[in-house]
């Protein structure tokens, strides 16, 4: 149990040290490690400057008062932005009182997105 227990810590710990190392997330700096912040930036970095990204994930970097900068950044590449409540339990896995939005990112530029809240099914944004 003892090796488990420490087995564990040392993975939490490092993760911790991983997803908060600012050098490989800047703009997450001041922020609690957070992986859906974490792959955002990284599937940002990795897109080719003329591709897109769509993502569905949390969006708490909008009410986050610290996440400022990793806002600034969202808006500059955000391009599709549909943000659901999950009444229709679609996604089992994400809890019906949990919003979250399908994300659609490419370049940077000045922000400009189409957008729209409080959706309750996909077909709603076709």
């Amino acid at each position: 149990i003892r090796d488990l227990v420490i087995g564990g810590t040392a993975e939490v710990a490092c993760t911790a040290a991983f997803v908060g190392d600012e050098r490989m997330y800047p703009h997450l700096k001041g922020l609690q490690p957070d992986l859906y912040r974490c792959f955002m930036e990284r599937t940002w970095r990795n897109a080719k400057s003329t591709g897109s990204v769509g993502l569905i994930h949390p969006e708490t970097h909008f009410t986050d008062e610290k996440a400022g900068l990793l806002r600034s950044a969202t808006y500059r590449r955000l391009r599709r932005h549909w943000q659901f409540l999950n009444e229709l339990q679609l996604f089992e896995e994400i809890d019906h009182h949990v919003g979250y939005g399908i994300h659609v990112y490419s370049g940077e530029r000045a922000p400009t997105f189409s957008h729209a809240t409080s959706l309750y099914h996909p077909d709603t944004v076709l």
